[in-house]
């Protein structure tokens, strides 16, 4: 097996957390009906509206996120990613 580069790393960390943040948040916005729910109190008092910029921005700033992780697993590499059966 060979070994697993930064820069490979960094760009499968990037797009399997970009999808699946994406995926799995507009699930979650449709299921829980989050419009309903951020726009009553008591989540009103904390939460922004999903209308919000910032808000419909959230999946923009997840590569950044990719990055981070894929630093984070670097160092585990070998037993997370190159062994038989790792993680």
């Amino acid at each position: 097996m060979s070994r697993i580069t930064l820069q490979s790393l960094v760009v499968k960390t990037v797009v399997v957390h970009t999808v699946t943040y994406f995926v799995a948040g507009v699930l979650a916005y449709w299921l829980n009906d989050y419009e309903t729910a951020y726009a009553r109190p008591p989540l009103s008092y904390f939460m922004r509206p999903t209308t919000d910029r910032i808000v419909m921005a959230g999946p923009l700033f997840q590569p950044i996120r990719g990055v981070i992780f894929a630093l984070a697993f670097h160092p585990l590499r070998t037993v997370l990613l190159e062994r038989r059966r790792g993680g």
